[in-house]
């Protein structure tokens, strides 16, 4: 006697914690932030040699730089040719590598938690799937008794009345078909499944 399927659990009572509850992951996130504040520093400190290069007071108007030397304040001896080429190495040889190479750390770790993540709910999924594919073969079953009822009412010289023995049938029905041997969508879906070792 084949055992009753379980019933399917309400996918929001499933207990998944978020992925930056794993401290590896959230290290990583950590440094990743801390190097993208830092990048948009040393990007910041470019556009700076660059507007002194220029000629251009980087944000302040010229009066409001003479006030400051009024108060006290005195311009910086600042070379900004070398400011630029210093910010440059900053970015592109120091940055913008670590940031790629934590990206592909961050990857790394991300997959081997989605697949141990996917695991601890595996059972859940594949007795879903196994159950929409008992729905299936139930609906084709039905929709077959509902096609054969009609024909016999005919083959008994009635006409099956539509507004008795309504005929309309969902498009997507004759789509999917018997899962068997036809060919069609559900057929072909129930081979994916077989080919992961999900038995229906």
């Amino acid at each position: 006697m084949m055992k009753a399927p379980r019933p399917l659990p309400d996918p929001n009572s499933l207990q998944i914690p978020r992925i930056e509850s794993d401290p590896q992951y959230a290290s990583l996130l950590e440094q990743q932030a801390a190097l993208e504040k830092r990048l948009a520093a040393a990007q910041q400190r470019r556009l700076r040699a660059q507007s002194l290069a220029r000629g251009v007071p980087p944000g302040r108007s010229p009066v409001a730089r003479a006030l400051d030397l009024l108060r006290g304040g005195e311009v910086p001896a600042l070379d900004p040719a070398r400011e630029i080429e210093a910010a440059d190495r900053e970015i592109h040889e120091i940055l913008r590598p670590a940031l790629m190479a934590l990206s592909e750390q961050l990857e790394e770790r991300r997959g081997t938690l989605s697949h141990e993540a996917c695991k601890k709910v595996e059972a859940v999924h594949n007795d879903a799937l196994r159950a929409a594919a008992r729905a299936m073969e139930d609906l084709h079953t039905a929709f077959n008794v509902a096609v054969g009822v009609r024909a016999r009412i005919r083959e008994a010289g009635f006409e099956p009345l539509e507004g008795v023995l309504f005929p309309w049938l969902p498009p997507g029905a004759a789509i999917l078909g018997d899962g068997v041997s036809d060919g069609k969508q559900f057929s072909s879906w129930r081979k994916f499944l077989e080919m992961r070792g999900i038995r229906i």
